[in-house]
Order: C-alpha cells, then sequence, then structure tokens
C-alpha cells in the first residue's frame, strides 16, 4: 500500500483529472524519463570536461543535448536528492540537515525531519497518478523507514540502498559503525542477501532495464531513476575494470589536476583569464610523498578511475535498451553528480567511518576488491574539481556544481549546446512535469504541499532562451552553516574556519570561477546586496542555522 498523508493526497489527487487526460496522450507528446544520478563525481571526472577516464556515454548526452556549466546541487547528496525528485528547497523538504548532523537547535523544527517530509509531493507520484509507470534502482537516502521508502513515495517498483553508502559487493557490509550492515529493499520489502556476483552498478543497471521492459508493452510512458552509488566510497570495482588504470596515475595528482586544468580552458570552457586556485593548501606536494604513500595513493586514484569507467559503460547499457526497444528517442535524459568530489580519508574521516573502515583489508593488493575500504581523498579531490574551489560538503564551487547534461532530441531544441547560466537540480522537477503535462498541486493553501521553487528548463531544451534566472535572481545555499547566495555571476560566500575565513566573502564567477580574488573591500555595496538577499533566502527557506558549536561529523 501507498502511504501518503491525507493532506497530499487530497491535493495529489485535485491534480489527477487534468492528469489522466495527459494520459491519453501518444508517445510523442508524453515522453519517458530517465534521471541518472553518480555519487560524489567531480566535475572534471567525466571526459568531456577534462578527465583522462573515457566517458563516451556520459559525452554522448551532453553531445546529443545541453551540457550546462552552471548546474547546483547541494553539498551533499541527501538535500540534492530531496531538491530533485520534488523541486522544492532541501530546507522546506525535510533535509534542511542530513539526519545525522542534526544539531540540537535544529531538531524538531519544520524542514528538519532528517527524512523527505509531508509537506512535499514527489514527481514519481504525480507522474504515477497521472498512468506513468515509476521505477528506480540504487540510493535512497531520504529515510530509513517502512512509510519513507521510494513504495511510500510513488516508485512502483523499486530496488534501494536505503543508506548512504555501502560496500558495493555481494558482502552487504555497510559504511559506518551506526549501520555496520546494509539495508536494501524491493519494493518496499527487506533484502535478506544479494546474489554472488553483485556489483553495485550492473546490479542496479540490470534491475532497471527489467523493470522498464516488463512494462514496455501496455505502451505506458515510464520515469526511470538510475541513483548510482559510485564512485562514493568504500573505493570498489571489479579486477576486470580495475586492471585498466594499473600505473595510469604514477606521476601524481599535481601534473593530473593542471592536466585537467588546460583540457577546460582549451576548450573554452574557462573565462579566458581564468586560474587555477591550485593544491588545497592541507594536501602536500606530490614529491614530498614517500616512494609508499605514492604507491598508495596512485592505487586508490585507479580505483576510483575504474568505478566511473564501470559507471560509464553501464550508462551505455541502458541508453542501448532503450535505443533497442525503440524508446529512447521519445525519452529526457539528464545526467548529474549529487555533489562535488568527496575529500575524506582514513586520516581525516568521522570517527563513526574511519573506525569503521579499520576493520576492513586495508592492505595493498586488496584496495578496490571487497572486504577493502578506502577513499579518493582531498589529494584526488583536488583532481576532480581542477577549476575550482574545495569539494563535497561546501558551499563553494567545488562542493556544489556538478556536471550536469540532458538529451531530448524530440524537443527540437540545438543538439552539442554548452549553457552557462544559473541552473540548479530543483529545476528538473518542474521540466519533467511541464513535458508530461502533468499540474503540480502546490500552492499557498495550509492543505497543499509546498509549491515548487526550481524553474521550468523547457524554455532552454526548445532552444527559445538561454536562462531561466536574470540578474534579479537569486539561488539560495547552505548547509551546516556554511552558506551562499548566488545572483547572476557575482556569489556571497561565508565558511566557517577551518574551512573558510568565518566571515562573508564576494566573487565575481564570470572572471573568477575559483573564487580566488575576495571583492569584498572593493565592492562593498554589492556584499551588501548579497548579504540582504541571503537574510530573505534564510527567512523564506525557514533556515535554522545550527548551533554555535555544532559540528559536521560526516
Amino acid at each position: 500500500m501507498i502511504l501518503l498523508p491525507l493532506a497530499l493526497a487530497t491535493a495529489a489527487g485535485g491534480a489527477t483529472q487534468q492528469a489522466q487526460k495527459a494520459g491519453s496522450r501518444s508517445p510523442e507528446q508524453r515522453p519517458n524519463f530517465l534521471f541518472i544520478v553518480a555519487d560524489d563525481l567531480g566535475f572534471t571526472d567525466i571526459s568531456r570536461l577534462g578527465s583522462e577516464i573515457p566517458t563516451p556515454q556520459i559525452n554522448a548526452i551532453a553531445d546529443q543535448g545541453i551540457l550546462f556549466t552552471r548546474f547546483y546541487t547541494s553539498a551533499m547528496c541527501s538535500p540534492t536528492r530531496a531538491m530533485l525528485l520534488t523541486g522544492v528547497d532541501h530546507h522546506r523538504a525535510g533535509l534542511g540537515n542530513m539526519a545525522d548532523l542534526l544539531s540540537a537547535n535544529q531538531r524538531g523544527k519544520p524542514g528538519y525531519e532528517g527524512y523527505l517530509n509531508d509537506q512535499v509531493v514527489t514527481v514519481p507520484r504525480l507522474l504515477k497518478d497521472a498512468g506513468y509507470h515509476t521505477y528506480m534502482a540504487g540510493k535512497w537516502h531520504l529515510g530509513m523507514a517502512e512509510t519513507q521508502t521510494p513504495t511510500a513515495r510513488g516508485f512502483e517498483r523499486s530496488f534501494a540502498l536505503m543508506d548512504g553508502a555501502a560496500s558495493h559487493f555481494a558482502d552487504m557490509a555497510g559504511a559506518t559503525t551506526f549501520h555496520p550492515r546494509a539495508i536494501y529493499r524491493e519494493d518496499g520489502e527487506l533484502v535478506e542477501a544479494l546474489p554472488a556476483d553483485f556489483y553495485s552498478t550492473r546490479f542496479y543497471t540490470s534491475r532497471l532495464i527489467d523493470y522498464i521492459d516488463a512494462g514496455l508493452d501496455d505502451g505506458k510512458p515510464f520515469f526511470a531513476y538510475a541513483a548510482y552509488t559510485a564512485p562514493h566510497w568504500p573505493l570498489q570495482a571489479p579486477d576486470d575494470v580495475r586492471d585498466k588504470y594499473a600505473s595510469r596515475y604514477d606521476e601524481g595528482y599535481d601534473q593530473l589536476r593542471k592536466q585537467r586544468f588546460a583540457r577546460l580552458k582549451a576548450r573554452g570552457l574557462l573565462p579566458e583569464g581564468a586560474e587555477d586556485p591550485g593544491r588545497t593548501a592541507s594536501v602536500p606536494p606530490w614529491q614530498q610523498l614517500s616512494a609508499q604513500d605514492k604507491a598508495l595513493a596512485a592505487r586508490q586514484m585507479e580505483v576510483y578511475a575504474a568505478m566511473i569507467d564501470d559507471l560509464d559503460a553501464n550508462i551505455g547499457r541502458l541508453l542501448a535498451f532503450l535505443r533497442e526497444r525503440g524508446q529512447l528517442r521519445h525519452t529526457f535524459v539528464v545526467f548529474l553528480s549529487d555533489n562535488g568530489a568527496d575529500g575524506f580519508s582514513l586520516d581525516r574521516a568521522p570517527p563513526h567511518i574511519a573506525d569503521h573502515a579499520q576493520h576492513f583489508d586495508q592492505s595493498f593488493d586488496n584496495i578496490g576488491r571487497a572486504n577493502s575500504f578506502t577513499f579518493v581523498g582531498a589529494r584526488w579531490a583536488d583532481v576532480s574539481e581542477a577549476p575550482f574551489r574545495l569539494y563535497k560538503t561546501m558551499p563553494s564551487e567545488g562542493g556544489i556544481r556538478s556536471p550536469a547534461a540532458i538529451r531530448y532530441p524530440m524537443a527540437g531544441g540545438p543538439a552539442g549546446m554548452i549553457n552557462a547560466h544559473t541552473t540548479s537540480v530543483m529545476d528538473l522537477a518542474p521540466t519533467v512535469l511541464e513535458l508530461a503535462g502533468v499540474p503540480h498541486p502546490g500552492g499557498e493553501g495550509a492543505d497543499e504541499p509546498y509549491a515548487m521553487d526550481g524553474r521550468s528548463l523547457v524554455p532552454i531544451i526548445k532552444g527559445h532562451q538561454d536562462a531561466v534566472r536574470d540578474a534579479a535572481d537569486t539561488l539560495g545555499i547552505e548547509l551546516a552553516g556554511r552558506r551562499g547566495i548566488i545572483k547572476g555571476h557575482w556569489k556571497a560566500l561565508h565558511i566557517p574556519p577551518p574551512a573558510g575565513s568565518g566571515r562573508w566573502e564576494l566573487f565575481d564567477l564570470a572572471t573568477d570561477p575559483g573564487e580566488q580574488l575576495d571583492l569584498a573591500a572593493q565592492r562593498p555595496e554589492k556584499l551588501a546586496e548579497l548579504i540582504r538577499d541571503w537574510d530573505a533566502y534564510q527567512a523564506d527557506a525557514g533556515i535554522v542555522l545550527p548551533e554555535r558549536g555544532a559540528r559536521l561529523r560526516r
């Protein structure tokens, strides 16, 4: 049974008659939808954006559609996924903070439930009511209880990792001391064991193909969510693909970052005068590492690259299946990462992760295999975010600017276009509903779910305009007290120590995407304007900043 609070059921039901009218459209008018989400993939980790890792399938989505180079997410996964599926700011949707980061003054406050709350209605719920099949496979991380599963939020079929991370192999090892064993559910029911040949990326792909294939004969369109867990730690990859990258990274991270940055500039994807921020201060130069540390670091990056390689290949499997079944032409495909690359390592991860990792076989030869647990670390995360500063958990560009692409030939827009205007993960939900002809029931009434905060990207996809936000529009950012506001090409940023200065800074992203030149002193009036915009965003979204002394544990 699908569980939906009465207020939302009534509101969603109010849209059902119109939605059912949309259900009578032909396939050409009612597209399928495929959301492909990578986990902790950095901006330059795909070859279209400078990587040495070949990603032809992801590249093809961009080359046959639109590559978005200023597409913003949250700085961590659950808030991004909440916005992806609802179009509503995560502070309203229940993920104002990660469930295990909530400070005492946030607990019990609206928007800080730690799971996808009852004040939002999901896109799969609305599409299902409008006659769509709805499927997902992969990471959920939007609530652990039985009433918070994908089944309860509108997915007809689902195979879901309920927590944020786990072993990628069949052992079902969890990723923290809080959850030492992975929790999977299929169609809401607990999964007791995995097939012996289970590898996350390959299994999720196969499951999603099976779900889609089983529903094609009735002619109903589908919404499919491929929520991959690669390349999130623990770094693990099948030997056949891991071995492809042996010795590839022996030159080190300093040279690799320079190479990726140079490719981005050569392809015109960075401003003419943009400079590489360079290595994070806490990261030692490659040449200072011992031979043993170099070998270990290189092996970690080999596994990370293998995970991305395998991810791309399985995206190819999924697209090839749709092509063979005559569905790809009618399918709106979007690819994105949920946040920037992750900078954790054994010596820098929170105790509930690092202590858990110590129970695995950390020997050199076992890295990347089952019963191993390692990270790519800040050293290589710097490479993954080559044009930008910092990485996951931070509101700097390295934490929230995602590689993103949309392919939908049926819209009739130009292919191979690069869009450098501000777009958001929240924009995908209204885009999908507009293309499907399905209304959203959100409004201002007490018995209605929150209206969407995103902007439909349909005008961009159809080639009618190049932006959905003008110079006066703002996009607010906050997680765990780290905050910012974007307005046109301006960005105000506040990151507490030790990662930041603890004061508001001002950057011009048009010339300085690496956030290297703080213009707060030169442009105090612009900074004051953006701080006022931030204050308005905080009040509107109901943001509760964590109490002083609260620490980021993850």
